[in-house]
C-alpha cells in the first residue's frame, strides 16, 4: 500500500504533536523506575545518567521516555470544504417554434447521448404543410415532364417551360421549408450528459 505526500505529512505532524504533548506533561511528573509496574524510564541525555538539577559536569537533567508498542492502523484523511460545481457543458433549450408539448422523453437527472429526442411538439399542423408541399412537388414535377416534351416538339415557347420550371424550383423550397417545420416540432439533445 503506497501512502501519498499528504498521507504522510499528516501522519508526520500528528506524531510530532503525540511526542510534544507526552513530553511537555511527562517532564512535570516524577519518573517511574524500571521494574516498578510503570513503562520503562530514564535515559540520559548523553547517555548518561544524573541528577534532577543537571548531571555530572553541568550536562543536561535525565529525560523520562515512554515507549509504545508499533502498530500499523488505517490512516483516513478527509477534507470539509465548502465549493461550487460547475458543469463542464450546460445549456438552456427552447423551441424554434411556439407549439402545446404532446410528448417529454426523458426523466429529470437521465443521461441523454447527443441528438437523442428530449420533447417533441404538436407537429399535426407541419405534417400537413408538408404533405400539402410534396403533392404540389409532384404535380409540378409532372408538369414540367410534359412541358420539355412539348418544347422538344416546338408546341411550347421557351418562357413557358421557363415559368413551368421556376414553378418546380419554388415547390421544391416549400417541401425543404415544410421539412424543416417538421423538425423543429422535435427537440434534440445538443450533446450527451445529464444531471447528477
Amino acid at each position: 500500500m503506497q501512502f501519498s505526500a499528504r498521507q504522510i505529512l499528516t501522519a508526520v505532524v500528528a506524531l510530532a504533536a503525540v511526542a510534544a504533548l507526552a513530553w511537555f506533561y511527562k517532564g512535570r511528573e516524577p519518573a517511574t523506575q524500571a521494574g516498578a509496574g510503570g513503562p520503562p524510564v530514564m535515559a540520559a541525555a548523553g547517555g548518561r545518567g544524573g541528577a534532577p538539577g543537571g548531571g555530572p559536569g553541568g550536562q543536561m537533567p535525565a529525560v523520562a521516555v515512554v515507549t509504545v508498542p508499533v502498530e500499523s492502523v488505517p490512516l483516513a484523511v478527509t477534507i470539509d470544504a465548502l465549493g461550487t460545481l460547475r458543469a463542464n457543458e450546460a445549456v438552456e433549450i427552447t423551441a424554434k417554434v411556439g407549439n402545446q408539448v404532446t410528448v417529454v422523453r426523458f426523466t429529470e437527472g437521465q443521461r441523454v447521448a447527443a441528438g437523442q429526442v428530449l420533447v417533441e411538439l404538436d407537429g399535426a399542423q407541419a405534417r400537413a404543410d408538408l404533405a400539402a408541399a410534396e403533392a404540389a412537388l409532384t404535380e409540378s414535377r409532372s408538369a414540367y415532364s410534359r412541358s420539355k416534351d412539348l418544347f422538344t416538339r416546338q408546341a411550347l415557347s421557351q418562357s413557358q417551360l421557363e415559368q413551368i420550371e421556376a414553378t418546380l424550383k419554388g415547390n421544391e423550397a416549400r417541401v425543404e421549408s415544410a421539412r424543416a417545420r417538421v423538425a423543429d416540432t422535435v427537440i434534440r439533445a445538443p450533446f450527451a450528459g445529464g444531471r447528477w
